[in-house]
């Protein structure tokens, strides 16, 4: 067994400093500050890897960063380029270097970002494929021979949903984005403690009973 390691939340610490409102208005206004604050917070991501090199049981770093809504991006792509990106593929690069696997989380649309995760920065895994705004299947036709997904049962649905609906859905996923390999069974997000813990348990039944093809 080995731990995943968080790191990478670039975008998200900048703007949670600033404040959302005050991050849109200064990245138009004032550039430059952005651009020094994105600067700091990562760099401090960055030596906190030397850390996390130091612990042989950590297999993976995660870069747990929203970056899109559900109809897109949040910021333009061309900012994402310019300021978080390049500071993505450096850690990725550095924990390559150092044999750790690099996941990259993400909620809402991420088609428009899709090739910037994988050649750009290089992730070796994207979660969670939002299943209330991306289709798994179309994703992994498209993306599923480059990269690995994860995820894509909606949190919604481990809440609200029976039994039989979460294990129509591992049916499903495991049917379409199974084959070939490349695909690890998640929910849309965390598990929540909102969820309904027998469907979190449905979840777990399904995934045995289906995870062989």
């Amino acid at each position: 067994m080995k731990v995943i390691a968080s790191s990478g939340k670039i975008f998200t610490l900048t703007w949670m400093l600033m404040g959302f409102n005050n991050f849109a208005t200064q990245l138009i206004l004032n550039e430059g500050f952005v651009s020094d604050v994105f600067s700091k917070v990562s760099e401090i991501q960055y030596m906190i890897l030397d850390r996390i090199f130091k612990l042989p049981y950590v297999a993976v770093v995660w870069f747990i960063d929203d970056l899109s809504f559900g109809n897109g991006p949040i910021i333009s792509p061309e900012h994402y380029r310019k300021f978080i990106f390049p500071w993505y593929k450096k850690i990725a690069k550095k924990c390559h270097d150092n044999n750790v696997i690099v996941f990259q989380h993400s909620d809402g649309d991420l088609n428009l970002l899709m090739e910037d995760i994988i050649e750009t920065i290089g992730s070796d895994l994207v979660h969670p494929i939002d299943p209330t705004c991306m289709s798994m299947s179309q994703t992994k036709k498209k993306y599923g021979h480059r990269i690995a997904l994860a995820g894509n049962v909606a949190n919604e649905m481990l809440r609200s949903g029976t039994s039989d609906e979460i294990d129509a859905r591992v049916k499903y996923l495991i049917e379409t984005a199974g084959p070939g390999g490349g695909y690890c069974l998640a929910a849309g997000n965390s598990i929540t403690d909102w969820g309904k813990f027998e469907n979190y348990i449905a979840l777990l039944k399904a995934a045995e009973k289906y995870g062989n093809y």
